[in-house]
């Protein structure tokens, strides 16, 4: 997923970066930068005030050292305590790098009153686009039921109003998928479809494996053949689509699914991941669905019949050789069942 801020985007992988790791990364852009001067030698005997201050005035290079104190002096719960409480006097200021530097020191800290700070930065009239991200952000990283409640409100309001598509970002997604708000599919399905980021795409995985296999494919099927055969741009980028085609492999969907032949689009891509990805989607299905596969692509050209048996050429098995007699007496192309024989005698 990505974490943006005017002039900089981040992209991030949360369940492989330490919470500390990742809140440092986001705060080392110079934007949240203040000048070191007065940075004290030795943080020991700090107020949590004045530790919290210090992040405030300094932000990113104050931010480590800070939590290390905290952590020393296991006060880490009243610095969250104290920080919640500031929040709302801060909201009324002008010096939202302040504000922000704060928040990602809140992010570390477990605080149970996570919950009403999210609504608080994410509220409706909120102006500033970077105190919504973070506040979705902390939704991302301080996950509990109550914050699924509240993360549930807030689409339902979203919905209501009809402004939905303007949490169409990745902290968005990514903060559904945490706390596991099942409601929020549809809205993460919608998102996926709008922006074609894989924060979308990996949130419906969390949210319900198997269900994003049906929407993925529907979403694969959205390309044009000639764009896949002829390397045409397309909407949603590479490593997206694969990861897609990949997931089908692990949950496969049913043979009933009204886009399937899509599958025999992709292992005819010019994309040799794709097609690779798309005949190893396609191989789950030769041992008890042949008969289907094979009628289906009997009804597709005869220019991508013959492709697809070339591709299937290069890794013959018991189950596709299978699949290709079956093949052989569902087409009608001639040229098809002349290259099905020279593999398969």
């Amino acid at each position: 997923m990505y974490y943006t801020m005017p002039g900089f985007r981040f992209r991030l992988n949360y369940p492989l970066v330490p919470r500390l790791a990742l809140i440092m990364m986001l705060v080392s852009c110079a934007t949240l930068m203040r000048s070191d001067d007065g940075l004290p030698q030795s943080y020991e005997g700090l107020s949590v005030a004045e530790l919290v201050d210090l992040v405030r005035q300094h932000g990113g290079r104050a931010l480590r050292p800070v939590y290390r104190q905290l952590q020393r002096d296991q006060a880490l719960a009243t610095a969250g305590r104290y920080i919640a409480t500031a929040v709302p006097s801060a909201l009324q200021g002008d010096d939202i790098l302040a504000l922000v530097a704060m928040l990602h020191l809140y992010q570390l800290t477990a605080d149970p009153d996570a919950a009403r700070i999210f609504t608080l930065l994410t509220a409706p009239e909120q102006r500033h686009a970077v105190l919504v991200q973070v506040g979705w952000q902390i939704a991302t990283l301080m996950p509990s039921p109550r914050m699924a409640a509240v993360i549930t409100r807030s689409l339902e309001l979203a919905l209501r109003q009809g402004r939905e598509q303007a949490l169409f970002f990745p902290q968005a997604a990514a903060a559904i998928a945490a706390n596991r708000v099942a409601e929020g599919y549809t809205f993460v399905r919608q998102g996926l479809q709008r922006t074609h980021d894989e924060a979308f795409a990996r949130a419906l995985l969390k949210l319900n494996p198997q269900r994003a296999s049906e929407d993925f494919l529907v979403y694969l099927a959205n390309v044009p053949l000639d764009a896949l055969r002829q390397r045409l741009p397309i909407a949603g980028n590479i490593p997206l689509r694969l990861m897609m085609l990949q997931h089908l492999r692990t949950y496969p969907v049913t043979t009933q699914h009204r886009k399937l032949e899509a599958l025999f689009n992709y292992v005819v891509s010019r994309n040799p991941a794709l097609s690779e990805a798309a005949q190893q989607a396609l191989a789950v299905f030769y041992d008890k669905h042949s008969e289907q596969l094979a009628q289906l692509l009997a009804r597709m050209p005869y220019w991508v019949q013959f492709a697809c048996v070339e591709k299937l050429a290069r890794r013959l098995n018991p189950s596709s050789r299978r699949f290709l007699v079956i093949l052989r007496q569902k087409t009608s192309g001639v040229d098809v069942v002349d290259e099905i024989n020279q593999l398969i005698r």
